[in-house]
């Protein structure tokens, strides 16, 4: 990761979007008051391993 935030109450959220040609997954850190803090956007592609 390239950022950091101290901060209680955390959580995060996961959503995948098949619906789209290139499928996507995205993390959001959200705190307790509903804030987002950070958010990462990973497409199918770049999640997938080279083959061997």
């Amino acid at each position: 990761m390239r950022w950091s935030k101290d901060e209680p109450y955390t959580f995060l959220k996961l959503e995948s979007d098949t619906t789209v040609p290139v499928a996507t997954l995205t993390a959001t850190w959200i705190n307790r008051d509903g804030a987002v803090l950070h958010t990462q956007r990973r497409t199918i592609t770049e999640l997938t391993p080279p083959p061997a």
